[in-house]
């Protein structure tokens, strides 16, 4: 009976999966969670290139990266596997393909197939909707409005233009009257000081909604009219006017309201009250205004709302008709506060529209002077682009030549921009069907077919502007198209789910057949149901009683007050309540059923809604019981251990004197000191840390290890970029060290801030103090792929889960709901400001309802993915805060419909655990009955045949290739004198280098400033250079500069450290590239002069005693400038800086070692 239900499920998927797969038709697939929707996609591109389709003509759009790379996997895989597969098992795998039979040109396209997508340029066309339209605009920069070599900006550097756009856009507008000054003006003055830089942030994220409603009404002012028409308001009218109007005799039964005054003597004291306010109010008709207030106080509680008693019984048994006039002053004053509501928030919405406005203005050109596109740019830009009058035929026309199906993952998150992009190149395949039909059915090719598989159930991603609605919407669109042009067309829904056990199922299908958990997940016609393919295999729901929240435990009675009393709080007792659940299935080996071994930590996820300080608790907890964790989905990088080691040692090389920084750093895993190593080198200190360290250095070894290390990377840091400087640092032992340290779970956050360093370099000037500050002024949040984490717990928000699967599956934070709405309301076709619900008209609390049941919605759906993760086991608890839990919390939506499904039974952890709860819980399992499926291990059969000959051929010789020499390249040892280090320390050549750059600025210097300007450098402490060295070298270059003999190489005519580089070839025939830099350069009419220094503290006497390197180095210079200078006399010269000393190089010795004699 079990076996031809399972029979029978699969039978009924395989037909509705090759429907979707038919690459003759084209598909709209309704997928719910873990019904293979990912297979279907791959079988419908391998039908598609095994009918003959060219892979570059396929265009397939995922929803992610990971998708994409995961796509393009299986696809590779499954056409690798063809490739090499024999007759037989080809034509099975064929066949169960394509459901038909094979016949042999079949099969030899199935084994080119793998090799024809290779060779497509950049490969085929499996990626993202922005990919593919950063490849659009690339190759129609012109037509897009774009620069031809834009870049794209990743979230970071969005986030740091917007910053200082932000900041651009406030100054701006106090310098300049405008509509934007009073727009910042009015909007600084009703939001308090922590809420306008919220506005501001939410602005910059709905930028391009603001912009395509701008866009849409045509302009900032037609947008404002459409907001004050909405609220039925002329854009003239302000509280003032209205108020005045308001207070007009005209307007309001002057007399029926005075002729109840002199009744209110018989009622009550409020009664009372009440008679002198209004009386107040009638009769004196220039203070209304001012007494407004004080007279709505008679008709309005406290809540805004009208008096259920606004006269006493016994005034209106006196006078019968007061009632009647205070009831009609009641609803006329009403509608005056309704329409001063709308106008002070017609007002504010004009003032956010303006600054929006600004915001993108602003933000545009600074993505303009830079040549920078976001990922709402590649969107917007592609979708004007390709709807522009003019030039879209054009465009449409040359990119629909190269695509002829398309295939869209996840489609119920594609947003309406990206519809319309889609829908531009598709209704290509049916508007001009004729003549392309006849093309691809005369070469026997299916017709052009569009494909989109999601799950309206799934669309969780609205901050991203998705739109439940539009998966729908674009279906009937598409479907129409293809009937009109009479294309085949299918509409497909896969409900038998693969993934999840039958308890599992069956409490989804409980939960969401009911309200109101059903609204916004199931429509109300549809009947939600799941066929489960795992009948027989071991599973269960359970639930959990919630946490209680005890609050903090009462102090001993007569304990002094002196300590601060704390308890741990309900979230951090949940998370440790969950890290010894998890634990105890560990260390007692509980089984799996359904794979018949132990529960390993690789099998558990623990989903959330948001990141709290919950997630890190349970990370915590999970590492206090040695449970390996994989830690959180997305991590903020600074607040990791190892990056702010990172970022102290940069402050420190910026500034040794900072003593903060540098017990930092002398603390951390690079040098190891501890707290007594700290202590004595700071305890009683005469100056810095610094200053200690180096005078202690000569005592003790460990402080001479840590200076010469740190001093190695204070010479070093000028002259290295930032990722240089880290990468160096971590390949000399520094990543053992931390990794050691710090444990492996630092390895992630240290490759990434070597990915930031990598990324700053690339579009800012490569400076260390840049770099830190550019990592420190934003919270950079990085993202991390926990789908790779095997081995270890995965703690992840059901966001990040989308689209994964896990064994065991845990809900711990399913009794809060979601409080805040956005600032921003979206009102038909305009925008309007959510005011607080006490200053909200009826219009505004008409969008704010709809927003927040748009939220809450999504809110349910985000519980049906998160419950559709779990493949055997479901666990739901949460916490209880002070206030009672909301009714539509995502425990009381499971809980409920479990009571009459599931069993109520004792759990005997939770009633030995330490929180001491009674261990009642609802549980809903079923017995493992099929054979388990066990997991076997790959054993792979090595041949023990004698390899092919071309295996063991020796490689044919290699031909010359082009070589790189440097002119300066040595193969002897010579001794150069430093001033600075001690003749056989390997930073010997330290003295020239800082010659070098003496002598390449000096000469540009004013004479009498150049004393003082070298001194200045070479006093930098960086250098460590004494003061009697120092003068020491200022002597030796001044002789050098004020030589009259090298006048002419020292003036304005010549060059300085001069780069160059070209190739020679030698007498073996070998082509070799030279490279160098020649110290001075002098270019006459007639002749070239070529110096380099040397700074030897021996020179020669004579050319022929040069050090040979010398000789090949200058006659390398001079082979290339001869070749660029053929009409000029070149010579080449040595200038000894000890001497000075200026020595010409004979011609005849130079050819002696030229480049070209090399053999």
């Amino acid at each position: 009976m079990m076996k031809t239900k399972i029979d029978r499920l699969y039978k009924l998927t395989e037909a509705n999966q090759h429907r979707a797969a038919d690459p003759q038709t084209s598909a709209w697939v309704s997928a719910s969670a873990g019904s293979g929707k990912t297979k279907v996609l791959t079988d419908r591109v391998l039908n598609l290139l095994l009918s003959g389709v060219s892979p570059q003509r396929v265009l397939c759009l995922t929803f992610t990266k990971a998708a994409a790379a995961e796509m393009a996997q299986r696809i590779n895989s499954e056409l690798g596997s063809w490739a090499v597969s024999n007759s037989n098992d080809l034509e099975s795998k064929l066949r169960v393909l394509t459901k038909s039979s094979v016949n042999s040109s079949q099969m030899n396209l199935a084994r080119r197939l793998l090799a024809q997508v290779l060779e497509v340029p950049d490969g085929m066309k499996i990626m993202t909707i922005h990919a593919f339209c950063q490849s659009v605009l690339s190759r129609f920069p012109i037509e897009a409005g774009v620069l031809p070599n834009f870049s794209v900006m990743d979230e970071r550097d969005t986030n740091d233009l917007l910053k200082h756009v932000r900041l651009d856009l406030i100054v701006n507008s106090q310098l300049i009257d405008s509509e934007l000054t009073f727009a910042v003006a009015n909007l600084t003055s009703s939001f308090h000081e922590s809420q306008f830089p919220e506005l501001m942030t939410e602005l910059t994220k709905s930028r391009s909604r603001v912009g395509d409603l701008i866009d849409k009404h045509g302009g900032v002012k037609p947008l404002i009219e459409a907001v004050y028409k909405t609220l039925n308001l002329s854009e003239n009218e302000d509280k003032n006017k209205i108020l005045k109007k308001a207070c007009e005799d005209v307007s309001f039964n002057f007399e029926g309201l005075n002729s109840c005054i002199k009744y209110f003597h018989h009622g009550s004291k409020i009664d009372k009250r009440n008679a002198e306010i209004i009386k107040k109010w009638l009769h004196n008709p220039h203070q209304r205004i001012d007494f407004f207030d004080e007279y709505l106080s008679c008709f309005f509680t406290k809540n805004e709302t009208i008096r259920n008693t606004l006269i006493t019984k016994r005034i209106i048994e006196k006078h019968p008709k007061s009632e009647i006039f205070m009831a009609e002053e009641a609803r006329r004053l009403h509608e005056i506060k309704q329409k001063i509501k709308s106008v002070n928030i017609a007002e504010i919405t004009s003032s956010i529209i303006h600054l929006a406005n600004g915001i993108m203005e602003t933000y545009t050109s600074h993505k303009s002077s830079r040549a920078l596109l976001d990922y709402d740019d590649l969107i917007i830009r592609t979708r004007q682009l390709l709807e522009a009058q003019g030039t879209a035929a054009w465009v449409l026309y040359k990119l629909d030549g190269g695509i002829d199906h398309i295939l869209i993952d996840e489609a119920q998150d594609t947003n309406s921009d990206q519809w319309r992009i889609i829908a531009s190149i598709a209704n290509e395949f049916y508007d001009g069907i004729g003549s392309e039909a006849e093309k691809l059915n005369s070469q026997g090719l299916p017709s052009r077919s569009i494909f989109a598989v999601g799950d309206v159930k799934q669309s969780i991603f609205s901050f991203q502007g998705a739109e439940p609605e539009e998966f729908g919407v674009m279906r009937k669109h598409f479907s129409k198209k293809a009937s009109n042009s009479q294309n085949l067309w299918e509409d497909v829904s896969l409900d038998v789910s693969f993934r999840s056990t039958e308890p599992i199922l069956k409490v989804v299908d409980s939960v969401f057949s009911k309200t109101p958990a059903s609204i916004g997940v199931v429509k109300t016609e549809e009947v939600l149901e799941h066929l489960p393919i795992r009948f027989g295999d071991g599973g269960c729901v359970e639930i959990w009683p919630p946490l209680k929240n005890k609050g903090p435990s009462a102090p001993q009675s007569w304990k002094p007050p002196i300590e601060r009393v704390s308890s741990i709080g309900v979230e951090e007792r949940l998370a440790g309540l969950i890290a010894r659940r998890i634990s105890s299935w560990i260390e007692t080996g509980e089984i799996l059923e359904s794979y018949n071994r132990p529960i390993e930590p690789s099998d558990i996820m623990v989903l959330v809604r948001r990141r709290t300080p919950f997630v890190d608790s349970l990370v915590r907890s999970l590492k206090d019981l040695s449970i390996p964790v994989a830690g959180v989905d997305r991590m903020l990088l600074t607040d990791q251990l190892v990056v702010m080691d990172l970022l102290a040692l940069g402050e420190f090389l910026l500034l040794p004197e900072d003593d903060l920084n540098l017990a930092t750093v002398l603390k951390c895993p690079l040098i190891g000191f501890n707290d007594e190593d700290l202590y004595k080198l700071a305890y009683k200190r005469p100056g810095t840390i610094w200053d200690s360290l180096r005078e202690q250095s000569s005592k003790i070894k460990k402080y001479d290890t840590a200076y010469k290390y740190l001093l190695k990377l204070l010479n070093s840091v000028d002259f290295l970029k930032p990722y240089e400087l880290y990468a160096q640092l971590l390949n000399q032992d520094g990543r053992a060290l931390i990794l050691s340290r710090l444990g492996p779970e630092s390895a992630d956050p240290l490759n990434e801030f070597l990915s930031l360093a990598l990324a700053y370099e690339k579009n800012n000037t490569p400076s260390l103090q840049g770099f830190l500050k550019w990592v420190t002024s934003s919270q950079t949040e990085i993202k991390r792929d926990l789908d790779q984490a095997t081995g270890a717990v995965r703690v992840m928000t059901v966001h990040g889960a989308k689209g994964l699967q896990a064994p065991i599956v845990i809900l711990p934070d399913t009794m809060q709901t979601p409080k805040k709405i956005s600032q921003l309301l979206w009102h038909k076709d305009i925008l309007l400001y959510a005011s607080k619900k006490s200053d909200r008209d009826e219009t505004t609390s008409r969008a704010y309802e709809n927003a927040k049941n748009i939220q809450t919605e999504e809110y349910r759906r985000l519980l049906y993915v998160a419950m559709t993760r779990a493949a055997d086991r479901l666990y739901i608890c949460g916490w209880e805060t002070k206030n009672s839990p909301p009714k539509d919390c995502w425990y009381n939506l499971i809980n409920d419909p479990m009571k009459g499904i599931a069993e109520s039974t004792k759990c005997e952890f939770l009633a030995n655990d330490s929180e001491d709860l009674n261990g009642a819980v609802l549980r809903l399992e079923s017995v493992q009955t099929q054979k388990p499926n066990i997991e076997n291990k790959i054993i792979h059969k090595f041949s023990t045949s004698p390899p092919p000959n071309w295996a063991i051929e020796l490689p044919p010789k290699e031909t010359k290739i082009l070589t790189r020499i440097s002119p300066s390249e040595s193969k002897q040892n010579y001794q150069t004198q430093s001033l600075i280090e001690n003749v056989n320390d390997k930073n010997r050549f330290h003295r020239g280098n800082i010659i070098h750059h003496l002598m390449q600025w000096l000469p540009t210097l004013p004479l009498e400033t150049r004393q003082k300007a070298a001194r200045k450098y070479l006093s930098k402490s960086y250098f460590q250079i004494p003061t009697e060295i120092i003068n020491k070298i200022l002597i030796q270059t001044e002789k050098i500069l004020q030589d009259e003999k090298l006048s002419d190489l020292f003036s304005s005519a010549s060059i300085a450290e001069v780069p160059i580089s070209g190739v020679v070839s030698g007498s073996d025939g070998l082509k070799r590239v030279i490279s160098g830099q020649i110290d001075r350069l002098l270019i006459l009419k007639r002749s070239i002069t070529v110096v380099d220094y040397k700074t030897d503290w021996n020179p020669p006497k004579s050319p022929k005693a040069v050090d040979p390197t010398y000789l090949r180095q200058m006659s390398a210079y001079q082979t290339l400038l001869k070749d660029a200078y053929p009409d000029r006399t070149i010579s080449c010269y040595l200038l000894w800086t000890e001497t000075p000393h200026l020595m010409e190089i004979p011609h005849k010795l130079l050819e002696k070692y030229s480049v070209v004699n090399i053999k």
